[in-house]
C-alpha cells in the first residue's frame, strides 16, 4: 500500500491527509483537515465520555477556519469566539455555553468580520485525533481550545462584549 502523502491545512496549518473529498460547505477547510474533524466527531458522539468535550471541540476547529468573509463565516466565527470565551474566561459549562450560544441567534446581533492577526503556532485537530483514552481526549481539547482561543487575543475585548448579554 501507497504512503498516504500530506499537506497542510491553509486554515488552521495542521498536516492532514491529501485526499480527494468534500471540505466543510462554508469554512476554509481541505479535505484531509475536514475528515480528521469527522473522525473526531464520529469519536465524541458515539461514546459518553469523549462527548463531554464536544462543544470546546466545535468551538476551537471552527474559529481555526473562519473561511471567507460571508454571512455564515461571520456568524459561525463570532458565535464559536464567544463560546470559547464563555467556556475559558468564565468557566460555563459546555451545555450552558451551548444554549447561550444558540440564544445569540435570536438576537440577531451585528458581528463583525475579524481577521487573525497572525497564523498562529496553535495547536489543532491533528493533535486531538491522536488521543488514546477519553481522558487524555478531554485534556487534549482543553488545551487546544485554550490554545485556538488565545491567538484571538486581540480580539478578546470585542467577543467579550457580544457575549456580555449572554452573561447577566
Amino acid at each position: 500500500m501507497a504512503e498516504e502523502s500530506e499537506i497542510a491545512c491553509p486554515s488552521c496549518g495542521a498536516q492532514v491527509p491529501d485526499i480527494e473529498g468534500p471540505g466543510h460547505a462554508y469554512l476554509g477547510t481541505v479535505p484531509g483537515c475536514w475528515a480528521l474533524a469527522g473522525e473526531v466527531f464520529a469519536r465524541e458522539y458515539s461514546d459518553a465520555a469523549y462527548a463531554k468535550a464536544h462543544g470546546l471541540t466545535v468551538d476551537a476547529y471552527a474559529v481555526q477556519h473562519q473561511g471567507e468573509p460571508e454571512r455564515r463565516t461571520i456568524q459561525s466565527l463570532c458565535v464559536h469566539l464567544i463560546g470559547l470565551h464563555l467556556a475559558i474566561d468564565h468557566g460555563m459549562p459546555l451545555d450552558a455555553s451551548r444554549v447561550a450560544k444558540a440564544q445569540m441567534f435570536k438576537r440577531r446581533p451585528d458581528f463583525e468580520w475579524l481577521e487573525l492577526p497572525e497564523i498562529p503556532q496553535w495547536m489543532t485537530v491533528s493533535d486531538v485525533i491522536a488521543a488514546r483514552s477519553a481522558a487524555e481526549h478531554r485534556e487534549i481539547v482543553e488545551a487546544w481550545a485554550r490554545s485556538a482561543w488565545s491567538a484571538w487575543a486581540p480580539h478578546h475585548e470585542i467577543v467579550s462584549e457580544w457575549a456580555l448579554p449572554l452573561r447577566r
